[in-house]
C-alpha cells in the first residue's frame, strides 16, 4: 500500500473540487457534506479536465495536475494569512470535552461504518488473489501503463495498430477518463496491480457516501436517506469489485444529481453539474446513454410537477453532453462517424442499419440497439430477482434478495395507492424514482419481455439498484409507521428488517465479492490455480521488468507489474502481421534484444493463442515443442524458471 498515492488522490480531488466550489462561491453548510461532496465534485472536474488536457496535448503528468489543483487553495490560504495574521496564541490547545452526541453524529457514524464495511469487502475480495480478473482489468492495466509513460490517452496511429488484435482495448476511441485517473495515481507508485485494486474499490465505496448526500437532498430526510444507503450497500446487483470504467458511473451520477438538486438554491450549481455529467460521458461509451435517460426522466417529471420549465437543470444536462464532445467530436472525425467508432470499439451488436430509403430515421435508430446485445445479456426469471445467490456474475452481479424485494413492492404499491400524496410537487422524488425504476427494470429485461430495443441489459443491474434502494426505503417507512401505530417499538422493526436484509442480500453479496474469481483465458482457460502459479514467478521480479510472452499476450504483463511495450511499432510489426513462429531463434533473439526484453515466457497459455494463426492444434503443438527445445539448447536463451506442464521462463542473455 502506497500512502503517498492515497494522500495525493484526496489532494487532487479536494483541490479541484474546492477550486470549483470556492470560485463560484457555492456554500454547503454541513461540514461532512461539504468535505465529501467537494471530493465528489473534484472527481468529476479532474476527469473532464484531464480529457481536455489530452485534447490540447498537455502532458498527463501527475505533477501538472497536483500544481493546478493546489494553485487556488494556496493563493486563498496566503491571502487569508495576509488579511488576518496568525499569532502563536491561536495554536494553544484548549481541551474542552463535549460529550453531547447529536442525531447527526449518529447518522454520520453509521454512514462511515457502511462505507468502511463496503470498502473492506471490495478491497479484501480484490486482493484475495495476486492476478486481475477476466479480460477487462488486464486491458485497463495496460491502458493505464501506456498513459503513465506516454502522457497521452490517444492511441498510436491506426495504421500501426491492427484493431482486431489491438491490446489497448480501452483507449481511443474508448473514452479514457478511467484509465487517465489510474495512470495519474500509478505515476507515484510502482504497482499498477495495487493501484487498480485499491482505487477501484475506493471509488465504488465512496459512491455509497455520495449517494447518501444526494438522497438526503433528493428525499429531504436524513433517516430515510441513510436507510436507502444501507440498502444500496447491501443489494447484490449494485457493483462488484470488478475493475472496469463502469465503476465511475454511479459515483459520478450521484454527484451530478446532487448538483442538479442544489440548482434550486443557487443556479451557479449548474457549472459543477455540467462538468460532472460531461465526465460521465467521457468515462464509458454506453452507460452515458442510460444516464442521459435517467437525467431526462428527472428533468421532465420535476418540471411537470413544478409547473415550470427548469431551464437551468436543462442547460446543465445539455451542456454536460456538449462538453463531452472534447473527446467524442474528435473521435467522430477520426473514425469517420458513429459506425466507425462502434466498429473500432468492437461493439459488434450495434450497427448503423442498412435499410431502404423508405425506412424512417426512427426505425433505423431502433435497429441499432437490438435487445440481445451484451456478453451476459439473457432473459431473467423471478428467481433471479427475488433470491440472491452466493455465486454471481463477477462484472455486473444480478439479484435483489427477499427482504429488499418485499420492501420494494410495498414502496411501489404505497406510492401508487397514495398517488395524490406521491404526485405533489414537494414529493417529486417519488415519481422520479418510479420513472427510474420503470426505465431500468425494462432495460434489464429487454430479452425477458422481447422488447424491440435494448442497451446491454445485464449492465442495467447497477442502475436498477438505485431506484430499488430509494423505493425500498419508502416501503420500510410505511411498515415502520404502520407497526408503530399498533404499539410495536421501532427498534424491533428496524432490527428485524436489517437482519433480514443482511441474511438475504448482504451475506450473499459479501460471499460473491470475497470469493476467488476466475481470470483471463491465457491462464489455463481462466483457471485461478494456474494464474496463482504464474503470479509466483512474477512476484520474484523487480517492478517494471520487461517480459515477452511467446504468443504476444503482452497486455497481461502490466497486470503483474511487469512491462511490455504493446504500442511500440517494431513490436507490433513483428508480432501481429505474422505468426510469431515464423521468426527463427536468431530472428526472435535479435527482436527481443533490440526491444530490451529481459525474459521470454512460454507456456500452455501460448498454445491457445497460437492456434489457428500458426496452424491447427497438432501443428502448433509440434512446432511449439520444437521451438522450446531450440530455446533450451540455444546459448541466447537461458532457462531459469519452470512450472511443470505450465510454463518455462528464459533469460535473454
Amino acid at each position: 500500500m502506497d500512502i503517498l498515492t492515497i494522500i495525493l488522490f484526496f489532494v487532487y480531488l479536494l483541490g479541484f473540487g474546492y477550486t470549483m466550489t470556492s470560485l463560484l462561491k457555492l456554500k454547503i453548510v454541513d461540514k461532512w457534506e461539504s468535505f465529501f461532496m467537494i471530493l465528489g465534485i473534484g472527481l468529476g472536474v479532474i476527469l473532464i479536465v484531464s480529457v481536455f488536457f489530452n485534447f490540447v496535448r498537455i502532458p498527463l503528468d501527475w505533477r501538472i495536475f497536483l500544481s493546478i489543483g493546489l494553485i487556488y487553495p494556496l493563493i486563498k490560504f496566503i491571502v487569508s494569512i495576509k488579511n488576518k495574521p496568525i499569532h502563536l496564541d491561536q495554536f494553544k490547545f484548549k481541551f474542552k470535552p463535549n460529550l453531547k452526541i447529536k442525531k447527526s453524529h449518529l447518522i454520520m457514524f453509521t454512514l462511515l461504518i457502511i462505507f468502511g464495511a463496503t470498502f473492506f469487502m471490495y478491497y479484501t475480495g480484490a486482493t484475495a488473489y495476486p492476478y486481475l480478473e477476466n479480460a477487462d482489468p488486464w486491458s485497463h492495466a495496460n491502458g493505464a501503463q501506456y498513459i503513465s509513460l506516454e502522457k497521452t490517452a490517444y492511441d498510436p496511429p491506426r495504421e500501426i495498430l491492427d484493431r482486431h488484435n489491438d491490446q489497448l482495448t480501452y483507449l481511443d476511441p474508448y473514452p479514457p477518463a478511467y484509465d487517465i485517473l489510474m495512470a495519474l495515481l500509478y505515476q507515484t507508485n510502482d504497482s499498477i496491480n495495487w493501484t487498480l485494486k485499491f482505487f477501484n474499490a475506493l471509488i465504488i465505496s465512496l459512491s455509497i457516501i455520495f449517494f447518501f448526500f444526494f438522497a438526503r437532498n433528493f428525499i429531504g430526510s436524513s433517516n430515510k436517506a441513510l436507510f436507502a444507503t444501507f440498502i444500496l450497500a447491501a443489494i447484490p446487483c449494485y457493483l462488484s469489485h470488478f475493475i472496469w470504467a463502469h465503476s465511475l458511473i454511479p459515483a459520478l451520477f450521484f454527484v451530478s444529481m446532487y448538483c442538479l438538486e442544489k440548482i434550486d438554491e443557487n443556479k451557479k450549481w449548474m457549472c459543477p453539474a455540467a462538468l460532472t455529467i460531461a465526465s460521465i460521458a467521457v468515462s464509458q461509451p454506453t452507460q452515458p446513454i442510460k444516464i442521459g435517460f435517467l437525467l431526462l426522466i428527472y428533468f421532465v417529471i420535476k418540471s411537470i410537477l413544478a409547473k415550470k420549465f427548469l431551464r437551468w437543470s436543462f442547460i446543465s444536462i445539455v451542456a454536460g453532453y456538449v462538453i463531452s464532445f472534447i473527446w467524442w467530436g474528435n473521435m467522430l472525425t477520426k473514425y469517420k462517424g458513429a459506425s466507425g467508432i462502434a466498429q473500432a470499439l468492437g461493439l459488434g451488436g450495434f450497427k448503423i442499419a442498412e435499410t431502404s430509403g423508405s425506412s424512417s430515421l426512427f426505425s433505423r435508430i431502433l435497429s441499432m440497439f437490438p435487445p440481445d446485445v451484451g456478453s451476459a445479456t439473457r432473459a431473467y426469471t423471478f428467481g433471479d430477482f427475488f433470491f440472491a445467490q452466493h455465486n454471481n456474475m463477477i462484472n455486473n452481479p444480478i439479484g435483489v434478495g427477499i427482504f429488499i424485494s418485499i420492501l420494494l413492492v410495498i414502496g411501489v404499491l404505497s406510492s401508487l395507492i397514495f398517488y395524490k400524496k406521491t404526485f405533489r410537487n414537494k414529493n417529486y422524488w417519488l415519481p422520479v424514482t418510479i420513472g427510474w425504476f420503470i426505465f431500468t427494470f425494462l432495460g434489464v429485461n429487454s430479452m425477458t419481455f422481447n422488447l424491440p430495443v435494448g442497451l446491454i441489459a445485464f449492465r442495467f443491474w447497477m442502475l436498477l439498484a438505485i431506484p430499488i434502494s430509494l423505493l425500498a426505503a419508502e416501503g420500510y417507512w410505511l411498515i415502520k409507521n404502520s407497526l408503530k401505530k399498533v404499539g410495536i417499538p421501532i427498534i424491533i422493526v428496524l432490527l428485524v428488517v436489517v437482519s433480514g436484509v443482511v441474511l438475504t442480500s448482504a451475506h450473499q453479496k459479501y460471499s460473491a465479492n470475497t470469493a476467488i474469481w476466475p481470470t483471463y483465458g491465457y491462464f489455463g482457460g481462466g483457471n485461478p490455480q494456474v494464474a496463482f502459479e504464474y503470479a509466483e514467478w512474477f512476484a520474484t521480479l523487480p517492478k517494471g521488468t520487461s517480459v515477452f510472452t511467446y504468443s504476444d499476450r503482452n497486455h497481461l504483463m502490466a497486470g503483474f507489474d511487469a512491462f511490455s511495450c504493446t504500442w511500440c511499432e517494431d513490436i507490433i510489426e513483428n508480432t501481429r502481421d505474422q505468426c510469431i513462429m515464423g521468426l527463427n531463434n536468431e530472428e526472435l533473439y535479435s527482436f527481443l534484444k533490440r526491444n530490451k526484453y529481459e525474459y521470454l515466457l512460454a507456456g500452455i497459455g501460448d498454445l491457445k493463442y497460437l492456434t489457428p494463426d500458426c496452424g491447427d492444434e497438432e501443428q502448433v503443438n509440434k512446432k511449439f515443442q520444437e521451438r522450446i527445445n531450440g530455446f533450451v539448447s540455444s546459448p541466447s536463451f537461458q532457462p531459469i524458471y519452470q512450472k511443470e506442464n505450465l510454463y518455462v521462463v528464459f533469460k535473454i542473455v
